[in-house]
């Protein structure tokens, strides 16, 4: 290539399109995330001199292939030459072994190369492949072109190299100038209907996006590595799709807005299907070229707008149509040139381009056409579905660029199949509910089964933990069970304090079926007092002394409860409210009748404990657990964590969660020990740092928030081998820097399951080399539980597919009390264990490639983060304004896009007092 003339200084303003472009590519510096390769296969003889004439004359007559990006002022603008020789590159590979080959590795060396755009921005070649066989490659920028101009340049081209063939060059006519839709576009800025437009798009701008999430959370620090999957659609599948873009409703003012329109609805199913958003937003080009001289231009023409939709629970693909179909109306009738801008940009991150490309031959030779992936794209657009139906073929050409980062390994092919099923679902049966469709390939097993063990049915370790403890009691009478800073209890000693206190409460007919109350801070007499209510057959309700008083007094009602055991400093609060009370502060122990027979042990149907939820939103709820519920998860638990080991847990969150379940009762039937972290005065202390401190205890159970206290600890060395997280989202990075932190010598659990499903339903081992995603997966089931992941009309969701997580299985409770309209809302029948019921959770989450499972939220949050409202509570307000807990709280809101109820910072160490 020669060295440009500027035969004038005259500049021009870029376009907003051509701005948008031009700034994406210094956001994204040495990825050529917009080089638009074509290749031209021609099947005949090409005299390689005639066509270096004839793309030499296609340049001097179109004014966008000589323009240039000027930066030397404060602004980029565009120099449309006057001159600009080329020396247009032949490569010859007929004496090459393999030809294809050698063409292949050219382009994809080629079609990667970063322009200079203050120079020229594209390239051109000529490839022999054999006398009879060549390729023309045409590599531009899209700063200064756009798939339409692909064609106009080519049909130029043929044009023209058949004039050079015939030395008939002269008589070559000019193309309409791209300089003059530049001065047309400006020109625009000034018109009423652009001041229409600009308040149209500011008004429907107004909501923000809610980033899509496809089969994985989305990393935020992406590059803009794409890949590009091809999928021919066929020629029954397109000839189908036509038809149905020829009837009513479907048919539009053209057939290719109707087709357009067609996949632009199959695309919003599937971003609604895969997402689970309903206000979603495509951005879609509008080509701009309304004049038959604008058809005819070469240059960048296409400006992008997003199509917001919001998609209702009961809409199928017809009414869905009709929205898009009104929403493509508004776009087009708001889209005049120039009105784009950065926030048109950033309001989507899926893209649809219905491409119809027309080339035709080259010079009476067969040619045929290849759009060349760069192999890149804006780090924005997460996915972007290219529709290509060049000359009119029979077929229609898919091509899924997808973020390499956002779609990784198999997902990739997810996306593809994903879409077709609701692509076919449309065309099969347009009156069909969008979330009627089922995404399992027909005769594909339900993951569940498929590709896990999740399910697995075991022997219950034993009857109930009442008979567990006592034969650790028997095996390790004189062994270290409970460990205060001023006590301690062997086995020998618990048991026998329990006893007494079981007896004392069946003394008074309390028993099988009575609720005991539990007021007690944590400490060894609120676990000697919970053991002793369950030897007596009675359930236990643990209340939390930082609970409101209108708070505690519903739960005493509602729960029945026949007495409260509790303590001196809190004796009064309760016998206020009129219910029974038994202190067991001073000396209480001591007080009572030794050595007595205790009532027969529970069997494990029989009520164990309530334990309330939800406390802030509703009215609270009381689960019912049963003996064998918590003696399923507590068995469990007792195998996978410790293995045969007798390890020491402490105690530090409140007794009135089921977190603490795992701290009491686990170490028990075990033969390991519990070490209490009394509560201080006024706000709870936050203990994590004092356990390490000790080094007193083996295995912690404790929730990410903990962890992030953890971070600067050097925790090499420490007792400490293994961490239980609970209750949030576990983020992969702080998972990887506490396990540096140890030294790599400590083994991290993620463990999920609601307080319905008796504690936790699923189980994860954290791994460092393997787990790289945003967050760490929840796994897979523990033993004798079943865990779905649905859509709203209970299909199995493939892997990949968010959907709602249900749960039946040897740890489903009762339900909730007093609340039959609630627990048969909540407890429905499982349609793969007919005659058993399983529990909707509200939360949602998918199966990974892995096949564990991973959680992704509420499906009734209402708390959003990242530039979406968020919403809070009296409570979680009054926590973000106290200076010790404010940072902890505002981290969760970031890390976990919610907070939960009242319940959530008490049951973590973060209460304040209300």
């Amino acid at each position: 290539m020669s060295e440009a003339q500027h035969s004038t200084d005259h500049l021009v303003d870029l376009t907003s399109s051509q701005l948008l472009m031009w700034t994406g590519q210094q956001l994204q510096p040495g990825e050529p995330l917009y080089n638009m390769a074509l290749t031209f296969r021609i099947e005949g003889a090409i005299d390689s001199e005639i066509f270096n004439r004839a793309f030499n004359a296609l340049v001097a007559c179109c004014d966008s292939l000589r323009s240039i990006i000027d930066t030397s002022g404060e602004t980029p603008r565009q120099r449309f030459l006057h001159r600009f020789d080329y020396d247009l590159k032949v490569v010859d590979f007929t004496n090459e072994t393999d030809p294809e080959s050698m063409l292949n590795a050219w382009i994809s060396d080629r079609r990667i190369r970063s322009f200079d755009l203050s120079q020229c921005h594209f390239e051109s070649s000529l490839i022999k492949l054999g006398d009879l066989r060549f390729v023309w490659y045409l590599n531009q920028h899209h700063v200064l072109t756009d798939a339409w101009s692909v064609g106009v340049l080519f049909r130029k081209m043929s044009e023209l190299y058949g004039l050079a063939r015939r030395n008939r060059l002269d008589e070559a006519q000019e193309i309409p100038r791209f300089e003059a839709y530049v001065e047309h576009e400006q020109a625009e800025r000034n018109a009423s209907r652009y001041d229409k437009a600009r308040a149209y798009w500011q008004e429907n701008l107004k909501r923000p996006l809610s980033p899509s999430r496809f089969y994985r959370q989305v990393p935020t620090g992406r590059t803009g590595r794409t890949v590009r999957l091809p999928c021919p659609l066929g020629g029954v599948r397109s000839s189908r799709i036509k038809a149905l873009a020829s009837t009513k409703p479907f048919r539009s003012f053209s057939p290719d807005l109707s087709l357009f329109q067609i996949f632009c609805t199959a695309l919003f199913a599937y971003l609604y299907r895969i997402t689970d958003h309903h206000a979603l937003a495509i951005g879609t080009p509008s080509h701009n070229r309304s004049s038959a001289t604008w058809r005819e231009t070469s240059g960048l023409f296409i400006e992008t707008f997003p199509m917001l939709i919001e998609v209702e629970p009961e809409e199928t693909f017809v009414s869905l149509y009709k929205k898009v179909q009104r929403t493509a109306h508004k776009l087009f009738l708001n889209a005049p040139s120039g009105a784009s801008g950065f926030e048109h940009n950033r309001a989507y991150d899926v893209l649809l381009n219905y491409i119809t490309a027309s080339f035709g031959d080259f010079d009476g030779l067969t040619m045929e056409s290849e759009w060349v992936h760069a192999g890149f794209g804006d780090r924005n657009h997460l996915l972007r579905l290219q529709v290509h139906d060049f000359d009119r073929a029979d077929e229609f050409q898919l091509f899924f660029d997808l973020n390499e980062e956002a779609f990784v390994g198999v997902e990739r092919q997810w996306a593809v199949e994903h879409y077709l099923e609701l692509l076919d679902g449309f065309v099969e049966d347009p009156e069909c509910r969008i979330a009627e469709i089922t995404l399992l390939k027909p005769g594909e097993p339900y993951p569940l089964t498929a590709i896990s063990d999740a399910c697995r049915a075991t022997a219950p370790a034993f009857g109930t933990v009442v008979e567990a403890f006592e034969r650790q009691v028997r095996k390790m009478p004189d062994e270290v069970a409970l460990v205060s800073a001023d006590d301690v209890l062997t086995y020998r000693e618990l048991n026998a304090r329990a006893n007494r206190l079981a007896y004392e409460l069946s003394r008074r007919a309390i028993g099988a079926g009575a609720v005991v109350g539990v007021l007690i801070d944590r400490s060894m007499a609120a676990v000697t007092s919970i053991i002793g209510i369950l030897k007596s057959g009675a359930a236990f309700l643990p209340l939390d002394p930082d609970y409101p008083e209108y708070r505690i007094a519903f739960m005493l009602d509602d729960a029945g409860v026949a007495l409260v055991v509790t303590c001196d400093e809190w004796r009064d609060r309760i016998a206020a409210r009129g219910a029974e009370t038994l202190a067991v502060g001073g000396d209480f122990w001591d007080s009572l009748q030794d050595d007595v027979a205790h009532p027969s042990p529970p069997a494990p149907d029989e009520l164990a404990d309530i334990i309330y939820t939800s406390g802030s939103t509703s009215q609270p709820k009381g689960v019912m657990v049963t003996h064998g519920n918590a003696a399923n998860y507590v068995g469990w638990a007792a195998n996978t964590y410790l293995d045969g080991e007798a390890l020491s847990f402490p105690l530090f969150s409140s007794v009135a969660f089921d977190l603490t379940i795992t701290s009491v009762f686990v170490p028990l039937v075990s033969g390991g020990r519990i070490v209490v972290y009394p509560h201080t005065t006024g706000l709870r202390e936050i203990a994590i740092h004092k356990i390490i401190e000790d080094n007193e205890v083996d295995i912690i159970k404790l929730t990410p928030s903990h962890l992030l206290l953890m971070q600067s600890m050097d925790l090499v060395g420490s007792r400490v081998k293994k961490l239980i997280l609970g209750g949030e989202d576990l983020r992969t990075d702080i998972a990887r820097t506490i396990t540096r932190r140890f030294g790599g010598d400590v083994e991290i659990y993620n463990e999920y399951g609601p307080t319905e499903a008796t504690v936790g339903c699923m189980i994860y081992r954290f791994d460092p080399a393997r787990d790289t995603d945003i967050s760490v997966p929840i796994g897979r089931a523990i033993d004798n539980l079943r865990v779905y992941v649905l859509d709203d009309y209970a299909h199995p969701q493939p892997q990949g597919v968010a959907g709602e997580i249900f749960i039946g299985g040897a740890g489903l409770s009762r339900g909730y009390l007093n609340r039959e309209d609630v627990t048969h809302e909540k407890f429905v029948d499982d349609p793969f264990k007919p005659g058993e019921l399983m529990y909707a959770t509200g939360d949602l989450a998918r199966w990974n490639a892995g096949g564990q499972m991973e959680y992704l939220g509420r499906k009734d949050e209402q708390i959003k983060i990242r530039g979406v409202r968020i919403e809070l509570g009296e409570v979680e307000t009054a926590l973000l304004e106290h200076e010790a807990v404010g940072s902890c709280v505002v981290d969760l809101l970031v890390r976990n896009d919610a907070l939960q109820d009242e319940d959530y910072c008490t049951q973590y160490g973060l209460s304040a007092r209300h």
